[in-house]
Order: structure tokens, then sequence, then C-alpha cells
């Protein structure tokens, strides 16, 4: 799993409308990729890993119990499988 820091959402999506638009013009479009993330927002829609962080899997072991299964594995299984169905249902957008 890569630890290092991933890109901001803002310069993702941003890029993406630079590279959807074949214009000959150099522009910013940090406005746009701001604008989008705030619907995204009002509409209570969030962006999410396709991986849990460390972080994030030690919130997990602190919220259960031991058993069967390790703590780190069975919230690495809870949230992919999360995530696979939420894609499937277009509830998580990738």
């Amino acid at each position: 799993m890569n630890q290092s820091s991933p890109p901001s959402i803002q310069k993702i999506i941003a890029k993406a409308i630079q590279e959807a638009d074949k214009s000959y013009f150099f522009e910013d479009y940090s406005k746009q990729a701001n604008a989008v993330m705030q619907a995204l927002k009002a509409a209570n829609l969030t962006f999410m890993p396709t991986q849990p962080t460390e972080r994030m899997i030690q919130a997990g072991i602190a919220a259960i119990g031991s058993g069967k299964i390790r703590p780190e594995d069975h919230v690495r299984y809870i949230f992919t499988d999360m995530i696979k169905e939420g894609m499937k249902e277009g509830s998580v957008r990738s």
C-alpha cells in the first residue's frame, strides 16, 4: 500500500478538466475544480480512497473486538467490500 500523500482532489479534477479542454489557451482550472468539489459536497457525496490508509485501519481496529480474523484483515475486508458494493450501486463514484 502506498503511504505517500495522494495528490489533492482539486488538482486531479483541474487536470482532468484541462485535458478535456482542447483549446489552445493555457488556463487555470482550479475554480472549475472547486465548483465540482462543492457540488459533490452539496449532494452529500465524498471522495474516498479505494484502499484504507493505515490510520483508517487503526481506527477500525479500535472500534471492533478481536475474533477469528486478525482485526487488520477484518477491517480491510469490510472496507473493500463496502467500496466495491457502493461502486456497483453507484453510491461511491471513482
